[in-house]
């Protein structure tokens, strides 16, 4: 175990140069402060670990990012993705839909369409595509 919180728990697969997040139930209802320190520590632990993968899984549920913290994401966020050499980042999609939504769109800002990203609803599709 790499990293736990109360949201989520973070595996590193030296073999496969991966990070495994699971996010757990309690990220759904995060305060977006909470949310963002998660993401930067996430960086961290990517930038410690030189992993150029990594696999989210969100199906417990995954915090709601609005507009404004999916801007956030691409401004903050995936410049440093980019720049660490991140090659294949593959989710797991959450049961509720707007969940589901809020990382599809973040996804789709300008900058993330850059990254090699995508979203399954198994597991197993989601381990085989991320580990190429």
């Amino acid at each position: 175990m790499l990293d736990e919180t109360l949201y989520w728990q973070i595996v590193h697969n030296a073999d496969a140069n991966l990070l495994h997040i699971t996010w757990k139930g309690t990220a759904a209802d995060m305060p977006e402060n909470e949310f963002k320190t998660h993401l930067l520590r996430f960086v961290e632990l990517l930038r410690a670990t030189e992993a150029k993968k990594f696999l989210v899984d969100a199906s417990a549920g995954h915090f709601i990012m609005l507009p404004h913290i999916q801007e956030w994401h691409d401004r903050t966020i995936v410049p440093q993705y980019k720049a660490m050499g991140i090659r294949r980042i593959a989710f797991v999609y959450p049961d509720d839909i707007a969940q589901a939504m809020s990382l599809d769109q973040a996804f789709d800002e300008k900058q993330a369409q850059q990254l090699l990203t995508r979203f399954f609803s198994s597991m197993d599709e989601a381990q085989a595509w991320v580990k190429v």
